[in-house]
This record gives C-alpha cells, sequence and structure tokens, in this order.
C-alpha cells in the first residue's frame, strides 16, 4: 500500500490517506472494518474518518480525487478550492468534488464528483502540494458565481481578512469572467465583500444588516503597524 504524503493542504489527517490495496488487503479490510475508504482506490482508517468534520471529509475527497492520474486535464475548483486554500464553507453544499476543465462543453456532476467546463487561464492555477487548484481570486469568484450571496461573502470576506486576495485581483478576475453564468451576482458579492470582517459570524451579520436595510456597524480597521528594527 502506498501512503499519500500532502504536508501544505489543510487538514491534520492528509498524511493518513492510504491507495493502491493489494486484492489480499481488500478482502482482509471488508472483513475487518479498519479502514474506510474515502473514494475508489483511496482509505483511511475508520476510526480517524469518525471523528474528522464535514470540511476535513470534503477535502481528503478532493485530495483523493486529484490524486488520480485519469483527471490530470482537471483542477480542483469552487468550494474544493476553497476549502485547499483553507477558507471557510460555511453552508456550502459538500456533497461533491468540484473540479474544473478548460473546454466549452461537456460539464457536468456524476457520484461524488461536478465537472465544470469553462475557459481557465494558466494564470488561474496555482498548485499546492503538486495538486493543481483554483487560485484564490478565481476560486472567490467562481464560488459567488454559484452560491447565495451571503455564502458567498463569507468565503470573500475570508479571503481578503487573510490576505490571499486583494480586491483588485478580484475585479481583474471578474472582467476575465465577465461573460459566466452568474457573473452578476458575483459582482454584488464582490462589491459587498470587506477586508475587515474576521469571522464567518461578522460577515453574516453584515449581511443581515444589509439584507434589513440596516447600516451596519463599522468593521474595524485592520491593523497596519509593523515593528521596526
Amino acid at each position: 500500500m502506498q501512503n499519500l504524503g500532502m504536508h501544505s493542504l489543510p487538514t491534520a489527517h492528509r498524511h493518513l490517506l492510504i491507495r493502491d490495496l493489494s486484492a489480499n488487503e481488500r478482502r482482509q479490510n471488508t472483513r475487518s472494518g479498519e479502514l474506510f475508504r474515502v473514494r475508489r482506490g483511496t482509505y483511511i482508517p475508520s476510526d480517524v474518518w469518525k471523528t474528522l468534520n464535514r470540511e476535513e471529509r470534503h477535502l481528503l475527497r478532493a485530495i483523493a480525487v486529484a490524486a488520480d492520474q485519469q483527471r490530470s486535464d482537471c483542477v480542483l475548483s469552487h468550494v474544493s478550492a476553497a476549502l485547499a486554500h483553507g477558507l471557510p464553507a460555511w453552508n456550502v453544499s459538500l456533497s461533491k468534488v468540484h473540479l474544473t476543465r478548460a473546454s466549452s462543453t461537456g460539464g457536468g456532476g456524476k457520484n461524488e464528483l461536478f465537472v465544470h467546463s469553462a475557459s481557465l487561464d494558466s494564470g488561474e492555477i496555482e498548485v499546492v502540494d503538486g495538486i493543481p487548484v483554483t487560485c484564490a481570486a478565481r476560486t472567490v469568484i467562481d464560488i459567488a458565481r454559484s452560491v447565495p450571496f451571503e455564502q458567498a461573502v463569507v468565503v470573500g470576506d475570508a479571503a481578503l481578512q487573510r490576505e490571499i486576495v486583494s480586491k483588485n485581483e478580484l475585479a481583474l478576475t471578474l472582467e476575465r469572467a465577465r461573460n459566466m453564468k452568474g457573473i452578476a451576482a458575483a459582482r454584488r458579492a464582490v462589491a459587498f465583500m470587506d477586508s475587515r470582517s474576521e469571522s464567518v459570524g461578522e460577515s453574516r451579520s453584515r449581511v443581515l444588516f444589509h439584507t434589513q436595510g440596516v447600516a451596519s456597524p463599522q468593521c474595524r480597521l485592520k491593523s497596519t503597524t509593523r515593528s521596526i528594527r
């Protein structure tokens, strides 16, 4: 059996993924139940799987999918890429691993996967510990195009607050995606995103005030003071 060592992705259990069980090992596991099948050909100790939250489980499935050489033309995207970037996925469905292929046709969902066919520039792809994912800006825009406003703001606020993306980068990515489905919704979400929101709860509160037509409290200004040596 072969262990998959993923030492940059944000899950403490990535090193426990196991691939390439022999036929005898699979038969033994059928009897013992010691390993849980994350996806076809990839396993993890069952007692570990039971302790994981929904985000960790999804990310491990995404890592397993990315390791499948048959999908070398795809990159992790949407909520799967968001988790790979360490971003929150509050109230976003994690039932499918999302990938994007640079193509105008052939997208769709099957079993635990959803493959998007869309324009994808090489500059919109990053490699995280050997796994290709959409860059943070493209990830935020893809999510903002495809999930409700509140969920999109939560993801975008976190990306801005952690400084893995800037408003300028989001604007440039919006322009490149101007002909994509859901782009109007993405523009509204991006316009509302704020780097000063420091938590999921703060982002959601801002959205609540906005939708109720109530002036929201001002977010605290981020500290820019740096020590001088």
